[in-house]
């Protein structure tokens, strides 16, 4: 969300090069935890895309065009089918027990950087 708030206010804001650094370096740090053994980056990742799909359709908005107004409604005509869509699959995948090893093959290396670890194997 704040990467998203970041965007569509920035002519509002007073540093908006230096706001996007720390936002970035957040991100950064949130998803170099992801890849400690134990923890599920997949959560980071889906947590990050749902949050962007989520903030754009829920966020209030401030219009600076009659462009602008145009460019952010149909972004949250985009965003609700696709966030419901990946929604859904997620709830499938999850009560089907379909493993992310079975859909993609190098999905391992997001959840586990070492695979060869004995750790990541358990």
């Amino acid at each position: 969300m704040l990467y998203l708030d970041l965007f569509f206010n920035w002519p509002m804001l007073v540093h908006p090069m230096k706001d996007c650094i720390i936002v970035t370096m957040q991100l950064v740090v949130s998803f170099s935890i992801g890849l400690l053994p134990g923890i599920d980056n997949f959560a980071h990742i889906g947590g990050f895309i749902t949050g962007i799909l989520a903030s754009c359709i829920l966020t209030p908005k401030i219009f600076y065009s009659s462009w602008d107004k145009g460019r952010k409604i149909i972004l949250m005509i985009i965003c609700f089918p696709i966030l419901v869509g990946l929604f859904l699959y997620g709830f499938l995948a999850f009560y089907s027990n379909i493993s992310s090893t079975e859909i993609c093959s190098w999905c391992k290396y997001l959840d586990c950087p070492v695979p060869d670890n004995a750790f990541c194997q358990q």
